[in-house]
């Protein structure tokens, strides 16, 4: 018969903790800086839209103005034209 053997006991020696601290301490560091990057990217999204939609608006409003004085030039050209 085969004999079970009892499953070695390890012991976690000091550095061995030490090591682990020092691994889960730089993980968090990492973390807290990627967390830190997306926050400032996040922020530089949204000012960059802000000064796209606002830029939009003013292109929208020009658009409008350009195409009022071209009806205002189409309006007179017909009224000239007609005189003529």
């Amino acid at each position: 018969m085969e004999e079970l053997r009892k499953p070695e006991i390890k012991t976690v020696s000091d550095e061995e903790i030490i090591l682990e601290e020092k691994i889960k301490q730089e993980l968090e560091n990492i973390m807290a800086s990627t967390t830190n990057l997306v926050k400032r990217v996040v922020a530089d999204y949204r000012v960059q839209l802000r000064e796209l939609q606002s830029r939009c608006d003013e292109l929208e409003q020009e658009n409008l103005e350009l195409k009022y004085k071209l009806r205002q030039l189409s309006n007179d050209l017909k009224s000239l034209s007609e005189r003529i």
